[in-house]
């Protein structure tokens, strides 16, 4: 697998608050409603339905992401459903203080070699927007 590591980011929130609303989709969709519009449309075409978040793009379609693991309070993983390649985003929590969290986000992609250079660099653009999106859901 190939793995693309987002810019960690900082959340001022404790690592169980922030655990406790991205492993929950219906609190996601709750505070993704609440964001600015402009805030909105930084994130791309975000979806929640039936405890799935999914993500629109115009190379790929449509993407479902279930939550496939979670070690409280410090990772959660979200695997792609129905994906042509096996595909996981993963976020890990990092206590920093009381009430400060360093979030690092990845996606796990099973890509052919020959895809990598085509592939590999919106991989990481969406590693690192996904890191920043989280960010600010929770700001």
């Amino acid at each position: 697998m190939s793995k693309y590591s987002g810019k960690p980011s900082m959340v001022n929130r404790s690592n169980t608050e922030l655990f406790s609303k991205l492993s929950n989709v219906d609190a996601m969709r709750e505070r993704f409603e609440q964001i600015p519009d402009d805030v909105k449309a930084q994130a791309g075409q975000l979806r929640f339905e039936d405890n799935r978040l999914i993500i629109v793009t115009p190379q790929a379609g449509e993407i479902a992401f279930a939550i496939k693991s979670a070690k409280e309070p410090e990772q959660i993983v979200y695997s792609a459903e129905h994906s042509p390649v096996p595909l996981n985003l993963v976020v890990d929590l990092k206590p920093v203080s009381e009430n400060s969290t360093e979030v690092t986000t990845s996606i796990d992609v099973e890509l052919p070699m020959m895809l990598r250079p085509l592939v590999g660099p919106q991989m990481q653009k969406a590693a690192d927007k996904l890191a920043e999106v989280i960010s600010q859901l929770n700001a």
